[in-house]
């Protein structure tokens, strides 16, 4: 219930707001994002890796938010979008994860030096956490 008080003070601070403006500058898009060779240091070869359920052809409910949570600590920069998170290590390596609309499966493009510690990071990690699924990572 609204009384005449509150209504004069709602009244006040839309005329205190009014004038206040924030803008925040845009984000690129998705296609307007590059990395340069300059900004990837370690120049090793480049490993893309998929998640994949072989009992079904959609991937569990929360993978791809399971996923970022065990990576995070690989993360010196992130950029996380829909469906896609691009970032690089302390040593500049390339992390790229990437789920796709269907949701049967997820890429990882990743610097070659990185593959065994990520795969470790999924089989011990990620893949426990659903161990009722069969899922496999292939390279």
């Amino acid at each position: 219930i609204e009384n005449e008080n509150s209504l004069s003070i709602n009244l006040a601070q839309k005329e205190i707001y009014q004038n206040i403006s924030i803008i925040i500058p845009d984000l690129p898009s998705i296609d307007e994002i590059q990395i340069f060779d300059s900004q990837i240091i370690n120049q090793d070869s480049i490993q893309t890796i998929k998640i994949l359920n072989d009992n079904s052809n959609i991937l569990p409910n929360g993978l791809y938010e399971h996923l970022l949570i065990c990576l995070h600590p690989l993360f010196n920069e992130r950029l996380d979008y829909y469906n896609l998170t691009i970032g690089r290590t302390i040593d500049k390596n390339l992390i790229k994860i990437e789920r796709f609309n269907e949701q049967n499966q997820i890429h990882l493009t990743i610097n070659n030096n990185l593959l065994e510690r990520i795969q470790n990071i999924l089989i011990h990690n990620l893949f426990s956490i659903y161990s009722t699924k069969n899922l496999r990572i292939e390279t």
